[in-house]
């Protein structure tokens, strides 16, 4: 519950929420309808904050890694993950 209703959490991989804002780009280019338009729109500008959110996420952890074998382990795995090889 959230502000006394119900909300729904997930979890979505950085190259699955990228996937998801390129597809509902070309989708609200071509809906020629204005209200559908604006839901998907509702849904991308969701879609854009979590990218946001992780990119912050991200950078805070590159300032606040305790040691080098930290941020070496994090960055090779944060590498792998962006480029879908994990």
């Amino acid at each position: 519950m959230s502000l006394g209703k119900p909300v729904v959490q997930t979890y979505l991989t950085l190259d699955e929420l990228q996937e998801s804002i390129c597809t509902l780009e070309r989708a609200i280019e071509d809906e020629p309808s204005f209200a559908q338009r604006m839901g998907l729109e509702r849904i991308l500008c969701r879609f854009l904050a979590g990218a946001a959110m992780i990119q912050e996420n991200h950078e805070k952890f590159l300032q606040d890694a305790p040691s080098g074998a930290d941020l070496e382990e994090y960055l090779t795995t944060y590498s792998k993950a962006v480029k879908g090889t994990f």
